[in-house]
């Protein structure tokens, strides 16, 4: 009867403590015209309170009509307050790099005065999921 008693309060016990998500990082989009730069995680532009916040990347493959290829990928962000990066590449090792990154990535992007894509860098950690899949990822919400 008292091991009844004492799993019947471990459960309450249990059932009581605070639950943990682990640790959420909200890394709003940021963009430099003058370093010509770009970051910010895929997920915080996503959920944000606003209609203009956005950062991401594309790439395309296209078939040529000798039967090669041709590849070709962007990236592009916007703040809130409607400042924006844009960059592109036919670069393969940089084309390979933007299509690599996932709907919540840190990503970061660097182009030259031309508009072509120097750098990028995504990075793809538990700690950019949103804790809320419901489309509201801030704590307690």
């Amino acid at each position: 009867m008292k091991v009844k008693y004492l799993v019947a309060a471990t459960a309450l016990i249990l059932a009581s403590a605070p639950v943990y998500a682990g640790q959420y990082l909200e890394v709003a989009v940021e963009v430099d015209t003058v370093a010509m730069s770009a970051s910010g995680s895929m997920s915080t532009a996503r959920f944000s309170d606003n209609e203009i916040e956005f950062i991401g990347c594309g790439t395309t493959v296209f078939l040529n009509p000798d039967g090669s290829t041709y590849n070709f990928g962007f990236c592009q962000a916007a703040t809130t307050d409607n400042v924006r990066g844009f960059c592109n590449s036919d670069n393969p090792g940089i084309v390979a790099q933007m299509g690599e990154a996932s709907a919540y990535s840190y990503l970061s992007f660097n182009w030259d005065v031309d508009g072509i894509c120097t750098r990028v860098k995504h990075s793809t950690q538990s700690f950019y999921i949103p804790e809320h899949l419901d489309g509201n990822p801030g704590r307690g919400h």
